[in-house]
């Protein structure tokens, strides 16, 4: 898991003073977006395929991708319980 920003304000400086956004709410939005990560759960799982089905029914994909296979291939631990 990653941790908190340690270098907030720099961090809202140089990405505020390089977007529309500013410095301020750039601070503003950094203190209140949560940067941590957790494992792919069942659920996540469920939310990938339906979207992925999604993407097929509308014709913006020709096949469905096996989701759980891109997560394997990208090195995430298999999990088979949900949160």
């Amino acid at each position: 898991m990653s941790g908190p920003r340690t270098e907030p304000v720099r961090d809202a400086a140089f990405y505020g003073s390089r977007h529309p956004t500013g410095p301020t709410q750039t601070l503003n939005a950094i203190k209140e977006i949560d940067f941590s990560t957790r494992d792919i759960t069942a659920k996540d799982l469920t939310n990938y395929t339906a979207t992925a089905r999604f993407y097929l029914d509308i014709g913006k994909v020709t096949s469905q991708p096996d989701v759980a296979q891109a997560r394997r291939a990208a090195g995430s631990p298999r999990q088979t319980k949900g949160s």
